[in-house]
């Protein structure tokens, strides 16, 4: 029953945080309601990201649904692990493209060394 009503409230505006305690206890408060995904993150991590988000509201913004912070939070991880998807896809193109250009230069390399060759006996006949 208790889960149920903190995941109703959080859909609530709420006062944000005045205190490193306050501010401790109410990130303990989202991330209780973070779900699967977020169990190797660190909780200095969440609790930076969650820091940062404060900093951006506005300032006449003094509560907020905790739901924005645990939405903005799969947000941020999803753009986490997108941005290292494609990093790794670059670092493949990239890859590739220097493979081909080496496979491209030896055989520029085979086709010139043939160009300037002697003729052989062979052809002399």
């Amino acid at each position: 029953m208790r889960i149920i009503l903190s995941q109703v409230t959080a859909y609530l505006p709420a006062r944000l945080p005045l205190g490193v305690a306050a501010f401790e206890a109410w990130a303990a408060s989202i991330m209780a309601l973070l779900g699967p995904g977020f169990e190797n993150v660190p909780q200095d991590d969440i609790m930076f990201a969650l820091a940062g988000m404060i900093m951006h509201l506005g300032p006449q913004t003094d509560r907020v649904s905790k739901r924005y912070f645990v939405l903005s939070l799969r947000k941020i991880a999803s753009n986490q692990v997108a941005g290292e998807v494609m990093s790794q896809s670059k670092q493949r193109q990239a890859e590739r493209a220097a493979k081909k250009a080496e496979e491209a230069k030896a055989a520029d390399t085979a086709q010139t060394l043939a160009d300037t060759a002697p003729p052989s006996d062979a052809s002399k006949a």
